[in-house]
């Protein structure tokens, strides 16, 4: 029942978070594409709670974990236009930190070995159809185009210099968020 609620829990704020959008200005292909790491991350989230993957897993984990994370601290509040898209935004980003912890403290999730490097391959891979998505329609979809609008310590430095500082920062808090993993993975092994 838990798992179910969650689904349509996540399922259900999208809707409404289109809904929401639609109610307030025309939706764009510039602004509303699921292109952003974190849509990304809950599109997998609501993935692994119906099918189980490894793979997918690691990397939801890496991503949200990351990425929902700092989003929800230094969030890019630019185009919220009522209360109800902020509420939105942030369950969004929670129920990607809740998915990830749940898969792995009740459904035993574990990151591997080298998931870290597949994280950074697959990360360095989906920016290129994103940033020729961004250069057609004019968007910024995983802020490929532009630096986010937060002011995050973590995002440093002038186009496109602060892509690689952000890819650095995020090897950093990947390193940072599989050390519970390394423990896990130690104290089963023993």
């Amino acid at each position: 029942m838990v798992v179910i609620s969650m689904i349509v829990f996540m399922i259900g704020q999208e809707v409404i978070d289109y809904w929401n959008r639609m109610q307030v200005r025309e939706l764009t292909l510039s602004l509303d594409l699921p292109l952003h790491f974190c849509h990304i991350s809950l599109l997998f989230a609501i993935y692994l709670l119906i099918k189980p993957s490894k793979y997918l897993y690691e990397i939801t984990y890496f991503w949200g974990l990351g990425g929902a994370f700092q989003t929800m601290l230094a969030p890019d509040m630019t185009d919220f236009d009522n209360y109800l898209g902020v509420f939105l935004f942030n369950a969004h980003h929670a129920m990607i930190i809740l998915v990830c912890i749940w898969l792995a403290v009740v459904d035993g999730y574990r990151c591997r070995k080298g998931a870290i490097l597949r994280t950074l391959v697959l990360t360095n891979i989906i920016i290129w159809p994103v940033w020729l998505v961004d250069w057609l329609v004019d968007a910024n979809y995983m802020y490929l185009m532009k630096r986010p609008p937060t002011e995050s310590p973590l995002v440093f430095g002038e186009w496109p210099w602060y892509i690689i500082n952000v890819e650095l920062v995020g090897l950093v808090l990947f390193l940072i968020i599989n050390i519970p993993m390394v423990i896990l993975r130690r104290k089963e092994s023993l």
